[in-house]
């Protein structure tokens, strides 16, 4: 499995897990008695928010590095055009 892949399913987990504390951390904090554990829950919240905003992040760097392959023989090119002009000049002066 490509890093690709693997960071795009770890995203679509992320997100279902915020979803269901921001779900969880709603109810608790309509029960006025379970104040604890809607702190709890509210800190688990950031976590996974924190989490998936890092995971796009990462997926997204890895789908732009895929659109964007290195063609080395057009580098290799340029290089010898330079270096040829650099010769060419140097015969010149």
């Amino acid at each position: 499995m490509d890093a690709y892949k693997e960071t795009s399913e770890r995203a679509e987990k992320l997100t279902q897990q915020v979803t269901e504390l921001e779900a969880a951390k709603e109810a608790a904090t309509a029960n006025a008695t379970d104040s604890a554990r809607a702190k709890q829950l509210e800190t688990e919240l950031k976590e996974s928010q924190a989490a998936l905003i890092l995971c796009r992040h990462e997926r997204d760097e890895l789908r732009n590095k895929k659109r964007t392959p290195v063609n080395v023989s057009s580098i290799f090119t340029e290089v010898l055009k330079i270096h040829a002009t650099k010769i060419t000049l140097q015969k010149d002066s």
